[in-house]
Formats: C-alpha cells, sequence, structure tokens
C-alpha cells in the first residue's frame, strides 16, 4: 500500500525507448516526463497520472517485464507490445469511433505529437531532437492547426499594400 502510494505521488517518469529505425545512435533514449500540474490540469491527458495508474493496477512477478504487455488471458500473455500491435489497437478504435482505419496509424501520433510540440512553443531543433529525426524531414510532420489559420487570410490582405491600392475605388 506505501509503495502504491509513492507511485501513484510521483512527479516524474523516466521512460526508455529502445533502438528503433528512428535512433540514430543505436542506443535508444530516454525520455522524461514530468506531472501536469494546476487546476486545469487532467489526469487523463498526464503521462506520469496514466503510467502510475498503470503500474499500480498490474500484477509484476518479474522487475523486468514490459510495461506494456499483453493481458494474462490473452494469446501473447507477457509478451511486451511491439508498434504494429499499437499500430492495430489504433485502427480498431479510430473504426468504433467512425473514423476510416486507413486514416489512423502510429505515424498519426508522431504528427499529432510534433504538431503539438510546436504550438507549445518549442523551438524546430528541440522538436527534432525530441522526435529523434535526423534531417529537417520533421518539418513534413508539423501541421497547422484550425486556431492557427483564424484570420491569416485577412492578414495577409492587411500586410500587403499591394492589394489595398488594387481594391480601392477610383
Amino acid at each position: 500500500a506505501e509503495n502504491k502510494a509513492r507511485v501513484l505521488a510521483a512527479e516524474e517518469v523516466e521512460l526508455y525507448l529502445g533502438v528503433t529505425k528512428t535512433d540514430q545512435g543505436g542506443r535508444g533514449s530516454y525520455r522524461s516526463h514530468f506531472k501536469l500540474t494546476g487546476e486545469a490540469a487532467d489526469w487523463r491527458f498526464c503521462v506520469v497520472s496514466v503510467l502510475a495508474r498503470l503500474v499500480t493496477s498490474m500484477p509484476f512477478e518479474d522487475a523486468g517485464e514490459p510495461l506494456f504487455r499483453w493481458a494474462p488471458h490473452s494469446t501473447k500473455t507477457g509478451e511486451g507490445m511491439r508498434r504494429t500491435d499499437v499500430d492495430q489497437m489504433l485502427k480498431a478504435a479510430a473504426v468504433s469511433c467512425g473514423i476510416p482505419a486507413a486514416d489512423v496509424s502510429t505515424c498519426s501520433c508522431r504528427r499529432g505529437g510534433a504538431t503539438a510540440l510546436h504550438q507549445a512553443g518549442a523551438s524546430f531543433e528541440s522538436l527534432r531532437i525530441f522526435g529523434r529525426w535526423a534531417s529537417d524531414v520533421a518539418r513534413i510532420y508539423i501541421q497547422d492547426t484550425h486556431a492557427q489559420m483564424r484570420g491569416v487570410a485577412q492578414q495577409m490582405v492587411d500586410s500587403v499594400d499591394v492589394f489595398r491600392a488594387r481594391v480601392a475605388p477610383h
């Protein structure tokens, strides 16, 4: 009970991401995530809170067991989940929400994460490092958001005297 309370009170979690195709050094990497704070903080969007609930709800027989693993009643009991497994789950969840499976993948999460990090004010270089991109290809992952585009056309017109000159009454 004391250990569970300590885990649920955690302020930070450090995750190890194993070697993947996006790992330029071939060593894997660590990511620190910190607990969301403030009145607007919702545990459902907090990596630390969600992982704490997951860890305290799952029995661990061995400290070396993968955190993201198949449940005891599945055909893959104890095995760690792979990207392809997560991809299949995302597609199934999308279909249950009325979204075509072809429109969703783990790349959707990467694109959404890159866009959110950019919107939060991170520099492109920080975004590139966090996403483990070796080149500027990360730029194709960043999307304009709805809020970003509001008023853009008016700002464009207001910023160029040529437009005003051409539409001015004679």
